[in-house]
């Protein structure tokens, strides 16, 4: 499908020239979709280059981000519709979001997938696409992974709960625990370990997944600490 959303922009582009190009001459001036402004991480489109092909697609979502925040009332409020699970695709929108000086403040699942589509058949694939609700990001100080971790295991833990009574399971269960994981760490300028090393927004990632280890005949959430790589377990 990522494949063919710029074709679909393409065909889109083209009945919209012959319908409102008058009105907005300026959108509709070139030939077809300006491929280099379009926010993808397409590796075909830069040599080959995979990592070019992500910073190009963190630039151009910041860039979008950025343009939100600034026609948004202070006290307002953007939404993000995203429907991925990878912590490689997490990474870019929250690294997109920090850049344009936004945060994550809470993330609902909203049932948009049908259980039945071709993609989902015999794979853990979302049922459900995730909704970000971002404010204004206010940066405080640098804090201790050690005292972020703790934070982030607390608040994972609440919305384990909460989002497992709305009847959210397996990899949904999981990607919906990132937003207030986020929203944890993006309070601070930076998450250092002990010895001064910067934790990667990867990483704290990697903990609120961590944190959340579904069981597939369970019933209810039971929170379990036996090791730092538990985190929360489900038994019936």
């Amino acid at each position: 499908m990522p494949l063919l959303i710029p074709i679909f922009l393409t065909f889109s582009t083209f009945w919209l020239k012959r319908a409102i190009a008058d009105l907005v001459p300026e959108v509709m001036a070139t030939p077809l979709v300006p491929k280099a402004d379009e926010a993808t991480a397409l590796k075909h489109r830069h040599g080959g280059d995979a990592l070019a092909a992500d910073m190009h697609f963190t630039k151009k979502l910041a860039q979008v981000f950025a343009e939100a925040k600034r026609v948004t009332r202070s006290d307002g409020l953007i939404t993000v519709m995203f429907a991925h699970q990878s912590t490689k695709a997490w990474t870019a929108l929250v690294n997109a979001l920090f850049e344009a000086g936004l945060t994550v403040d809470a993330t609902w699942p909203i049932d948009t997938e049908l259980k039945n589509r071709s993609i989902a058949l015999g794979t853990s694939a979302l049922e459900s696409s995730i909704t970000v609700v971002c404010r204004p990001r206010i940066v405080g100080s640098a804090a201790s992974f050690k005292q972020v971790r703790k934070e982030i295991e607390q608040v994972v833990q609440d919305s384990v709960k909460r989002f497992w009574s709305y009847g959210f399971r397996g990899a949904d269960l999981i990607v919906a625990c990132y937003g207030p994981a986020v929203g944890v760490f993006g309070k601070y300028e930076r998450v250092e370990k002990a010895d001064g090393t910067p934790v990667g927004i990867p990483e704290l990632l990697d903990l609120a997944r961590q944190r959340v280890t579904p069981s597939p005949a369970s019933s209810g959430p039971t929170i379990s600490r036996r090791s730092t790589t538990s985190g929360l377990t489900y038994t019936a």
